[in-house]
């Protein structure tokens, strides 16, 4: 392909395809990452928000640091 594009793990699928992994290395860190997810501390979770940074900033500085946006997808 000309052009590839992955969001989270399809990351890794989009870099393999376009010859930036190979196959084994890919695998290897698909399955470094969810060895590294499974050991993240029970209790967080996540949302989904259809709003800018600029529309939350009120918002998230309420919680003293505690949430945060962790990414913000644009078209």
């Amino acid at each position: 392909p000309d052009t590839v594009i992955g969001h989270s793990i399809g990351e890794i699928a989009a870099a393999h395809i376009a010859g930036i992994f190979d196959l084994p290395d890919a695998c290897h860190l698909v399955a470094t990452r969810a060895t590294l997810m499974g050991q993240l501390p029970q209790g967080g979770s996540m949302a989904t928000i259809a709003a800018t940074p600029e529309e939350l900033a009120n918002d998230l500085a309420q919680h003293d640091g505690q949430v945060s946006i962790a990414a913000l997808n644009t078209p």
